[in-house]
């Protein structure tokens, strides 16, 4: 049986150490050799904290606002026991830009390497032409042992276990300074009957109220309270208790409103309800999850006048994955991750017009990656792999030079009118009603598509020359590369 990795294995948490000498890696008396993604903080990161100097003098000074001073003070310097500063904010900027150029000392990096690219970072920061996330500021050169990332997605899985599990995670994660994404869609349905214990299931929103609660009571990094995404797809049966869980009093605030309500003015009751509605699920940013079905659905049981096909739509969707890489590829880097955005392209057409709107959805794929100047080729999927659905998939693969191989970066589909039968989405021809043809097509995955870039434009001094037809997307500039 496979086992399933633990949640605790995709957070920048320290390694926790019981007191009990491990033997793991040792054999005949021989120690382990760490390599530089296995070692300890005490053997990895002890060192650069010995050597991390004082401010260097004849740099420049942090020139940020009053307020800025301020905040900086109050939530990112470093504290004695008194809780009073005890570094400056220059010296602040520096911790931070020499214990991020200390990487450099697991490749080979010397002293002086180091320290000029710490100078570099440093000067990036106080100029304020690059500001690192807020866990980076707050965390770095501390020597406090906690993480730098700044957004993490964790799976909320359909057992009473593995959802607080999940929880105490986002727990660590707060504290710390990071905030946390919840894809809720595996919970089942509120009042769904749970064979185990013989009782319902509280549904996604009750345990959405549960994450907010104990977010309430944590502030990231000891200076500011937690912050959550929380995504429920749209075709969850509690999809609209989910998106009114924001909008409508629940029934614990409820009856304080309807309480008081009577006796307030017209005006004064609009603000209690709004200081009520900003009480309840107060850390979540929530959203609905968009799916091909859903943007088909937009038209269910519509007549659409002949004269207003084809339809073309794009949706820009966040998708989460259970896993990531695929059975024990793709693991490191991004082409494979958790959480990917994705542009969809879809389409409603009369069925003559089908496979013209078909190749022009493809050409648009096709376009991209010529502009782009990226090696593509399209492979026509067999029968086995369409699925059920499809009538024809073209998948689009990019050149990824240090793979040695193409991989796929979207998929082109022409449904003809199965989705269309399913949704009841008609056109008037004439004096008929004929059903409308569905296409689909991924126009770009961010994620593989600046992996792709990345590798077929890395220079031999490792630069990455920025694509000619993006130069203007990015202030003019043209290649990125170490300072």
């Amino acid at each position: 049986m496979k086992k399933n990795k633990s949640v605790s294995q995709m957070i920048s948490m320290p390694r926790q150490h019981s007191g009990v000498k491990k033997t793991n890696g040792e054999a005949n008396g021989h120690a382990p050799v760490l390599g530089v993604n296995s070692r300890t903080f005490n053997t990895r990161f002890e060192p650069r904290y010995l050597k991390m100097p004082p401010l260097p003098l004849g740099l420049p000074e942090p020139t940020f606002s009053e307020s800025s001073n301020k905040i900086l003070k109050e939530r990112y310097l470093l504290k004695g026991g008194n809780l009073e500063a005890v570094e400056t904010v220059a010296e602040r900027f520096w911790h931070i830009a020499y214990d991020i150029a200390s990487a450099d000392f697991d490749f080979g990096a010397n002293d002086g390497e180091v320290m000029s690219l710490a100078k570099a970072f440093y000067e990036l920061m106080v100029k304020q032409e690059f500001l690192p996330n807020s866990p980076t500021i707050m965390n770095s050169g501390k020597h406090n042992q906690l993480q730098y990332s700044a957004c993490f997605v964790l799976p909320v899985e359909d057992s009473i276990s593995e959802i607080f599990d999940t929880m105490k995670y986002a727990a660590l994660i707060h504290q710390t300074g990071g905030g946390t994404g919840f894809a809720f869609s595996r919970l089942r349905p509120a009042g769904s009957v749970v064979k185990r214990s013989g009782g319902v299931a509280s549904g996604p929103v009750s345990f959405l109220r549960v994450y907010d609660a104990a977010t309430q009571a944590i502030k990231q990094g000891g200076t500011r309270r937690g912050a959550n995404m929380g995504i429920l797809r749209i075709d969850h049966p509690d999809i609209l208790e989910f998106i009114r869980s924001k909008a409508e009093l629940d029934e614990q605030n409820k009856p304080v409103y309807d309480g008081v309500a009577e006796f307030l003015p017209e005006d004064k009751r609009a603000l209690l309800k709004t200081l009520l509605l900003d009480r309840q699920i107060s850390n979540f940013n929530i959203s609905a999850a968009m799916t091909n079905k859903f943007m088909d659905a937009y038209y269910k049981d519509e007549i659409i006048p002949s004269n207003k096909l084809p339809i073309r739509m794009a949706g820009i969707s966040t998708c989460f994955r259970k896993e990531a890489g695929s059975h024990g590829k793709d693991t490191k880097g991004i082409f494979r991750v958790h959480q990917f955005e994705k542009i969809e392209q879809f389409i409603f057409c009369k069925p003559e017009d089908s496979w013209k709107e078909f190749d022009l959805i493809l050409k648009n794929s096709r376009d991209l990656l010529k502009q782009l100047k990226i090696p593509f080729r399209l492979i026509t999927l067999s029968s086995e792999d369409t699925g059920r659905v499809p009538t024809k998939t073209i998948d689009l693969e990019g050149w990824f030079p240090h793979q040695k191989g193409y991989r796929e970066l979207g998929s082109c589909s022409n449904c003809l009118d199965y989705q269309a039968r399913r949704s009841n989405i008609k056109y008037q021809d004439k004096d008929d009603l004929k059903f409308v043809y569905t296409l689909n097509n991924t126009a770009i995955a961010t994620e593989r598509m600046m992996a792709c870039i990345v590798e077929n434009y890395q220079q031999k001094d490792g630069s990455i020359k920025i694509p000619a037809v993006l130069v203007k997307y990015m202030q003019g500039k043209k290649v990125i590369k170490k300072e």
